[in-house]
């Protein structure tokens, strides 16, 4: 599962790097303000997806590093994805934006509880 996480981290690094580039050339006012926060919530946790895996990696059994991966990985999607989406004018994504952040909050406790009970 670690190379799939490394994969996703890739992708998703990209993007945001893209879209950072993207709101500080192209988007003023509240719009910049979102995108960069999506922007640096994505960043600011694909780190932590990646330790994720590597808990996952050197804790076979353990439930707890690939929950936390998959809470990093949908939290990302949900919170900064649905930003980028309602930016971009595609839909309203309102409520995705906070059940994104719930996820990532969940996900940092679910890698502490990782840490904890890892082998």
């Amino acid at each position: 599962m670690i190379r799939a996480w490394a994969i996703y981290c890739g992708a998703v690094g990209t993007l945001a790097v893209a879209a950072g580039a993207f709101a500080a050339h192209a988007l003023d006012g509240q719009d910049k303000i979102s995108a960069e926060s999506a922007v640096f919530y994505a960043l600011v946790h694909l780190p932590a997806l990646l330790a994720a895996a590597w808990l996952e990696d050197r804790s076979p059994g353990v439930v707890w590093p690939r929950t936390a991966g998959w809470l990093f990985a949908l939290g990302i999607a949900m919170f900064s994805g649905s930003i980028g989406i309602r930016i971009a004018g595609w839909i309203e994504t309102a409520m995705l934006a906070p059940v994104g952040g719930i996820l990532l909050m969940l996900g940092w406790a679910a890698l502490a509880v990782a840490g904890w009970r890892g082998r």
